[in-house]
């Protein structure tokens, strides 16, 4: 991946779309352990050996998944998209699908 300034001098990668995707999981691990969505007991700490497996969900957990990953995905494909505002996106999402349910 490269950037060029103005005069066409390359710009170093600093790193940013890797941590932008990484904490873009953090947000969607979070939310499946708080909603009960994994079985058994994971700890979301935001370290790079965090894994949650499709085996590790629950049924609803692969359900809403399945609804409502690649969505949510899209929606939040912006550069510099505040932490918060995903999270918020995919609460919504969440609240949307369980509704659904009913």
């Amino acid at each position: 991946m490269r950037s060029y300034d103005s005069d066409m001098k390359e710009i170093p990668y600093d790193g940013a779309w890797h941590r932008e995707v990484t904490e873009t999981y953090y947000v969607l691990a979070e939310l499946l352990v708080s909603k009960g969505l994994v079985i058994g007991k994971i700890r979301v700490s935001r370290t790079p050996d965090l894994v949650i497996k499709w085996s590790q969900l629950t049924d609803l957990g692969q359900a809403f998944l399945n609804e409502v990953l690649e969505k949510w995905l899209r929606s939040i494909d912006r550069a510099g998209m505040p932490e918060t505002t995903k999270a918020e996106k995919l609460e919504r999402r969440w609240r949307k699908f369980t509704s659904a349910q009913a």
